[in-house]
């Protein structure tokens, strides 16, 4: 099964390569049908597992060998077939063939889809290192992959400024919380001895890491989980994903369902014995901390997400609140019903941006909900495929969301984390706000574009339809799911549905909608009279907290007066100073030499002569 596991990995990788140097499948022809199998390649891969693998099976090869006489270390390149990996597989595999299948229809008539495909084919193998990897290294050698595969491809419209800008800034932003990733993984080499997460975990759970080593341990916990918060967007790190927009609408269904903001997520679960949630260690402040951001992303980006009005970046705002709903289960020590929502969210994400993708399509490439209106009946496949998704979203009963969603609420409740839980329920019902004001935008009243719209062809509504069956019916999958990823070692997350809870949360989910409805659909202008009466709180959510002016400000006039600083410090001091003097010293020194010594008269030359072999005689005598 390893073996399998092996060319699962790789296979994207040979697709990205060979579409990259062929120059027929680098003009297109052929290009998107051998992205496409490999990606479904994967998804039989985790089916396969998914039945056939019962006990966790690893398998590694030796990459560089730097062991010395006096010690050193083996870095080794390893796969890893547990319960939680193969979940990761199936996600990544279903989702992403239905998202490649998707990018057929919305790239036709790309002139670089060849392109598209090679550098979506990396992105692909990237995520899959990760789900795949069995030791600290590797994950981060294929984080740094990620990264530079969303780069590639959220600037893939290269001629257009800000997807270049947008993709340098989310280049950059997780270069910073990726420094910390990398100094937690050498702390935790340093205390352990190995990278390999199985040594690691033996280490944890045997009591091998108390006292101060257990203090190191909860701050190389807390460096890992700011690794995880650079790719899972969390607060202050969340400011490049909704910027992440300007790439192609299946790079941003394929990066917010299945892989790089999932990809925080995921390692944080597959590292959970870091965090202080068994063997009995007391080092669960890192835990404590991580749900605080979680809680706190939530509902910042929620509330963000009240006034935007591009449909793809209410939808990313959207993302980053049910990322923040993962973490937060994270740090409740819920790894279990975390990934369950990772599972559920995957599928009715990718939905909803694909619904965008299909109305951006239909609709001549206008995606400002300002400017349309109405595609209910214009676009019926998309308004009822995008219906489910909001369903399972905001967590209506039966839609998936609701079951991992008010899994999470219970988490919390049962953690006695009372201000996270009440945060997180008003967090819900501001998504069924934010998301009826884009349904009621978007799909009623009249069109208010220019161009007539028209309904999505068929390969990309039948993977519409794919998502939003699995959106509708994933959730009633949640005891097996649970019971499925308890039988990974370690993990300890049994919850139920809490009924009383699970009413609450329903009660102020429909409160949302109710508000939704009446403010932008029945009196819209009652909007309007609102954000006048509350002019700074408006402005404030428009400007987004301003924390990106802040970053900004930070750039432009910090970094910048320190740069000014040390170009002329090296300029004046380094340059003028130190070198320049030394340079000018000796020119001094030679010139003197030159005008005492190098006088043209034979007689002085001849006195130097024999002052220097009586010199080197006596030298020899005496020696």
């Amino acid at each position: 099964m390893t073996d399998l596991a092996w060319i699962c990995l790789f296979a994207p990788l040979v697709a990205a390569v060979w579409i990259g140097v062929s120059p027929r499948f680098r003009a297109g022809a052929g290009a998107p049908r051998l992205a496409i199998a490999t990606v479904l390649f994967a998804f039989v891969c985790s089916l396969i597992f998914l039945f056939s693998v019962h006990e966790p099976l690893q398998s590694s090869i030796a990459w560089m060998d730097l062991r010395t006489p006096g010690g050193g270390i083996v870095i080794e390149l390893g796969v890893i077939l547990d319960q939680l990996s193969i979940l990761m597989l199936l996600v990544v595999g279903a989702v992403g063939s239905a998202i490649f299948i998707f990018a057929l229809g919305y790239m036709k008539g790309d002139p670089s889809v060849g392109r598209f495909y090679a550098k979506f084919a990396l992105f692909v193998f990237s995520m899959l290192g990760i789900v795949f990897a069995n030791n600290f290294l590797m994950i981060f050698i294929f984080w740094e992959l990620v990264g530079v595969s969303s780069y590639l491809l959220i600037g893939y419209y290269w001629q257009k400024p800000s997807a270049v800008e947008a993709g340098k800034k989310a280049f950059l932003v997780n270069r910073v919380a990726d420094f910390g990733f990398l100094i937690g993984i050498l702390m935790i080499w340093q205390l352990t001895g190995s990278f390999r997460f199985d040594d690691i975990q033996q280490a944890v759970e045997a009591g091998a890491l108390t006292g101060t080593s257990g203090w190191t341990l909860g701050l190389a916990a807390f460096l890992i989980f700011i690794g995880a918060a650079g790719k899972s967007a969390q607060f202050p790190f969340h400011v490049w994903l909704p910027d992440a927009m300007e790439g192609p609408t299946p790079v941003s269904a394929l990066m917010h369902a299945a892989t790089m903001v999932a990809a925080g997520v995921y390692m944080v679960a597959r590292t959970f014995f870091c965090f202080g949630w068994t063997g009995g260690v007391s080092w669960g402040d890192a835990a404590e901390v991580m749900a605080l951001f979680g809680g706190l992303t939530a509902f910042l980006a929620a509330t963000m997400a009240l006034v935007q009005n591009d449909i793809k970046k209410v939808l990313a705002y959207s993302t980053l609140s049910q990322l923040g709903y993962m973490v937060m289960a994270l740090g409740a020590g819920a790894y279990a019903v975390s990934m369950f929502h990772l599972t559920t969210h995957a599928f009715f994400k990718a939905l909803l941006f694909l619904c965008a993708g299909s109305v951006i399509y239909g609709c001549h490439h206008e995606q400002d909900m300002r400017r349309l209106g109405g595609l209910r009946k214009k676009m019926p496949v998309t308004f009822w495929t995008f219906t489910v998704g909001m369903f399972a979203l905001t967590g209506i009963f039966p839609f998936a969301g609701f079951w991992s969603k008010d899994l999470i609420l219970d988490a919390l409740h049962e953690r006695e984390f009372h201000g996270l839980f009440l945060l997180s329920t008003l967090t819900a019902g501001l998504t069924a706000l934010y998301m009826a004001r884009a349904w009621f935008m978007t799909f009623f009243g009249k069109y208010r574009g220019r161009a007539e719209p028209h309904e999505s062809p068929r390969v990309m509504t039948g993977p519409l339809v794919f998502l939003a069956i699995c959106s509708a019916s994933a959730g009633f999958f949640y005891g097996g799911a649970q019971g499925y990823l308890s039988r990974w070692q370690g993990m300890v997350s049994e919850l139920d549905i809490n009924v009383s809870i699970a009413i609450v949360s329903s009660f102020v989910v429909l409160i949302g909608y109710a508000a939704g409805w009446y403010f932008f659909f029945r009196k819209p202008e009652k909007a309007e009279t609102v954000a006048r009466r509350f002019p700074a709180l408006h402005r404030l959510l428009l400007h987004k907290y301003y924390i990106d002016d802040f970053y900004l400000w930070v750039v432009r006039s910090v970094q910048q007066t320190i740069a000014v600083f040390c170009r002329l410090f090296e300029e004046r001091v380094i340059v003028d100073g130190m070198v320049g003097g030394t340079v000018r010293a000796a020119r001094r020194a030679g010139d003197g030499l030159r005008k005492r010594f190098q006088t043209g008269r034979i007689t002085q030359y001849a006195y130097v002569f024999l002052a220097g072999i009586t010199l080197l005689v006596i030298v020899m005598v005496v020696l």
